[in-house]
C-alpha cells in the first residue's frame, strides 16, 4: 500500500509541475477611433477572448444578436434600429432602456472571472449589471433562446450587482473562484430599479488556469494502470 501511495504522489506531483503557473490578465476593450462589428477578438500571449452582443426585449422575449460597438471608453451593444444623433457622442451603450443588451465573452482556455470595470463615458447614468458565468459550447448561439434557457447551456444562475448614479467608472467584483470557466455573460441589470443602466465595458480582468501539457497527461495515464497492478498484488 506504501508504494502504491508513493507512486500515486509521483504521477501527481508531475502533473502538477508541468501544469505551469496560472497567471493574472487585464483586458483592455476600448480602442481610440468608433468600431461597429459583429464579433471582437482580443488575442494575448495566454489567452484568447471572442466577444459578442446580445439583446432581450426588456418586456419577455428571447435573444437576438446584435452588434459590438468599440469605442476608448469600452465596448457597448447596437441594437437593431439604434443610430447616432449627435456626432461624437456614441449612444451605443450597453444599456436595459428598450432592451436588455449583454456582452458574451468566451475564452479559448479555462479562466476565472476577477472583475470587471464599466464606465458611463462621460455622463451619469445608473451602473447596475447582471451576468452569468458557465462553461459552454464555444460554438453556441443564444439566438431564439431565453434567460430559462442558459442553465440548458452550462450558465450558473444569474448574479445581479447594483451601483448607483454616477459618471465615474465603477469595478464589478466578480472572483468567480470556480475551479475554472470559459464563458461570461455580462450586461445591464435586469428587473432593475427606475433608473436606466448605461455603460460600456472598459476592462476585464480574469486569471488564466494552468492546462497540463498532453505529455503529462500521457504520462500520469500510464502510470495508474501500473499504480493498480502493483494495488493487487500487494
Amino acid at each position: 500500500m506504501k508504494k502504491l501511495v508513493s507512486i500515486l504522489f509521483m504521477c501527481l506531483a508531475v502533473l502538477v509541475s508541468r501544469a505551469g503557473a496560472q497567471a493574472s490578465l487585464s483586458m483592455n476593450l476600448g480602442q481610440s477611433g468608433e468600431t461597429i462589428t459583429d464579433m471582437l477578438v482580443f488575442a494575448g500571449s495566454d489567452l484568447n477572448a471572442t466577444a459578442t452582443a446580445w439583446s432581450s426585449p426588456t418586456g419577455g422575449g428571447t435573444f437576438q444578436q446584435e452588434q459590438l460597438a468599440q469605442w476608448s471608453p469600452g465596448i457597448g451593444v447596437k441594437s437593431e434600429g439604434e443610430v447616432i444623433t449627435n456626432v461624437p457622442f456614441v449612444p451605443f451603450y450597453t444599456d436595459n432602456e428598450t432592451s436588455y443588451d449583454f456582452v458574451l465573452f468566451v475564452f479559448d482556455r479555462p479562466v476565472e472571472i476577477d472583475r470587471l470595470r464599466v464606465h458611463p463615458s462621460g455622463n451619469s447614468f445608473d451602473r447596475d449589471v447582471s451576468y452569468w458565468l458557465g462553461s459552454i459550447d464555444t460554438s453556441l448561439d443564444l439566438t431564439g433562446s431565453g434567460f430559462s434557457d442558459l442553465a440548458s447551456f452550462g450558465f450558473g444562475p444569474r448574479i445581479d450587482n447594483d451601483s448607483t448614479v454616477g459618471n465615474g467608472a465603477r469595478w464589478v467584483d466578480v472572483n468567480s473562484n470556480t475551479g475554472g470557466l470559459n464563458a461570461l455573460l455580462f450586461g445591464a441589470r435586469v428587473n432593475g430599479d427606475a433608473h436606466f443602466d448605461r455603460f460600456k465595458i472598459q476592462t476585464l480582468e480574469v486569471t488564466v488556469l494552468p492546462v497540463p501539457e498532453p505529455s503529462a497527461l500521457l504520462l500520469v495515464a500510464t502510470a495508474l494502470p501500473l499504480c493498480f497492478r502493483r494495488r493487487r498484488a500487494a
